[in-house]
């Protein structure tokens, strides 16, 4: 339920797309400080239809406060962070090299197969979010069960929920609703951020989409931000493009 909000905010002519800092930080879980847990990655869909990506790397900290500040002045549609990926139970792979960033997060990319077409289930319960080897490997992290909903260290302290939500389409011309989201815990992005000797810099994208009609092309427009956490949980917020619309060159 906390992950339906509302993003669209009155402007001078009309609805716009939010730039307010305490909504940004919400979509994260983040306060004025930072909790007992966070959302490190995750792409849904908000109350009133606006794209949500979140997404998140390590990075050394004598660079992260250049590249954070870099990152939130890119081009709304250019703007990434690496993440490592598994096809279909393969293991994991590096999807594509940012350096200096590390990946941390596994993106599952699995098909649905026969489930595909179940109106009553959703494709992002098999492509649910989860750590690196490496990195559940700081804190000896296990998924409690086969699904990878729940990964607790040894001792059965929970250290991360990888959520999904949503439907699959019932017929042909409605959409799918496929949503998902990695919330970890603070003491254990802590953990990680201590062992790796590195800061988390964090991308929040919300995307609000206009399809196209007749001789009308489609239209976007961009809010972003970045966010960046330092060894001891504190953060920084470096606001970004607000309700930018983007060009379409073709």
């Amino acid at each position: 339920m906390d992950a339906h909000v509302n993003l669209y905010e009155k402007g001078e002519k009309g609805l716009v797309l939010t730039g307010d800092k305490a909504k940004l930080l919400g979509l994260l879980k983040i306060g004025s400080s930072i909790a007992d847990e966070l959302v490190v990655a995750g792409d849904w869909r908000s109350a009133d239809g606006i794209g949500i990506h979140i997404a998140s790397a390590l990075i050394p900290p004598q660079h992260a406060e250049k590249l954070a500040l870099e990152l939130s002045r890119e081009d709304p549609f250019q703007a990434w962070l690496p993440q490592a990926e598994e096809y279909n139970g393969g293991g994991e792979s590096l999807r594509s090299e940012k350096v200096p960033f590390k990946p941390w997060i596994v993106h599952p990319s699995i098909e649905a197969r026969l489930d595909e077409t179940d109106p009553l289930g959703v494709t992002s319960a098999v492509r649910r979010l989860y750590f690196t080897k490496a990195v559940n490997a700081i804190s000896s992290l296990k998924a409690l069960d086969p699904f990878r909903r729940t990964w607790a260290d040894p001792n059965g302290r929970v250290a991360a929920r990888s959520e999904a939500w949503g439907h699959n389409a019932a017929y042909d011309e409605e959409e799918s609703i496929s949503a998902k989201r990695l919330v970890c815990s603070s003491k254990f992005l802590k953990n990680v951020l201590l062992k790796r000797r590195a800061e988390l810099l964090m991308l929040v994208i919300l995307r609000r989409y206009e399809k196209g009609f007749g001789s009308r092309e489609s239209q976007y427009w961009h809010t972003t931000a970045v966010v960046r956490i330092d060894q001891s949980l504190d953060f920084e917020f470096y606001p970004g493009a607000i309700n930018k619309p983007h060009a379409m060159k073709y």
